[in-house]
């Protein structure tokens, strides 16, 4: 394979540092065992963190996908120049992302820039870090320990605020109560981790003032987190499990609520 060079450009007039780039790139065809010996470059030449995977295969199972995700420090509107290219060299990497799993489901998942804490049924902690590693020792009725207090940025539960306008207001199908049911892992390794919350948005039932749990819409966040950078990545979304008793409704706001902490 020719090396395919990557160019990132900062557009916003923002500084940005340890910024994740996350990128589809088209490449000839070749396999799976190929891709582990795919690695970014800079101009110097100098292998930078990054981590390369498989993301699209033709009908005879050659990748001609790969997702290239590795952090960069670019000044305001300034330009940067990598390559991905073959290998041999042992990948570079910045650290790990360390996890762990109480037997209540609490998952902590750890970089050098920050802890973060999911609590069943939908509380989200994350607190700033130093390079400090999760210790192997702490229990797992005591797994919150292991999240330093210091730093606290978010502490609470995760929402889903849903306001329908004036013409849901026939039948009365009006959204009143965002209901968390829980996070399940996606996936999870020293690289990166995906962490699901699903829920659902309970409303009144029809010409009464109770809730009833046919109607209602599901909804879910999709969190992301990576070893080599501080971004989190969020994709949230009223899912197409609707279950109210017509095929539509009106929505005049639709926001994903996180808990900052308190001071």
């Amino acid at each position: 394979m020719q090396p395919i060079e990557l160019l990132v450009r900062e557009q916003r007039g923002v500084n940005r540092k340890h910024y994740l780039i996350e990128q589809g790139v088209p490449v000839r065809p070749m396999s799976p065992d190929d891709v582990r010996k795919l690695g970014v470059f800079d101009e110097a030449g100098n292998r930078v963190p990054a981590t390369v995977q498989v993301e699209g295969t033709d009908h005879e199972g050659n990748v001609r996908w790969v997702l290239v995700s590795f952090p960069v420090d670019v000044p305001a509107g300034d330009e940067k120049k990598f390559v991905l290219k073959y290998s041999d060299d042992t990948p570079a990497t910045d650290g790990r992302l360390e996890s762990s799993t109480s037997s209540d489901n609490v998952f902590v998942f750890r970089n050098r820039f920050f802890t973060i804490q999911f609590t069943n049924p939908g509380l989200v902690r994350l607190s700033a870090s130093g390079s400090e590693r999760l210790s192997s020792e702490v229990s797992d009725d005591h797994l919150s320990e292991a999240v330093d207090p210091g730093g606290l940025l978010l502490d609470g539960q995760i929402s889903f605020e849903l306001r329908s306008d004036a013409r849901s207001s026939v039948g009365n199908l009006r959204p009143i109560e965002y209901e968390p049911l829980g996070f399940e892992i996606l996936e999870s390794s020293d690289r990166r981790a995906k962490v699901l919350l699903k829920g659902r948005y309970k409303a009144w039932a029809p010409k009464k003032f109770h809730f009833d749990p046919v109607q209602r819409y599901d909804a879910e966040v999709e969190f992301t987190i990576y070893a080599d950078s501080p971004v989190i990545r969020l994709r949230w979304c009223i899912t197409n499990h609707m279950k109210f008793n017509c095929s539509y409704m009106w929505l005049d706001r639709y926001v994903l609520s996180l808990p900052l902490a308190e001071e």
